[in-house]
């Protein structure tokens, strides 16, 4: 958590820009109450799933 305070993660979090964290738990109680969840699945040598989910917490 001390590098997202270092970074500044309220500029990312909270402008009023896309922000995209890779690993999200490992900042899960700083993250704003809503939220779009990314997942991908690897469903084939070229192929992707993409599933997007809105949270609000």
């Amino acid at each position: 958590l001390q590098e997202a305070y270092d970074i500044g993660y309220e500029e990312y979090f909270y402008s009023d820009n896309y922000c995209l964290v890779e690993w999200p738990s490992k900042v899960a109680e700083l993250l704003p109450e809503k939220y779009i969840k990314i997942e991908i699945t690897v469903t084939g040598n070229e192929q992707r799933l993409f599933q997007f989910t809105l949270v609000e917490e």
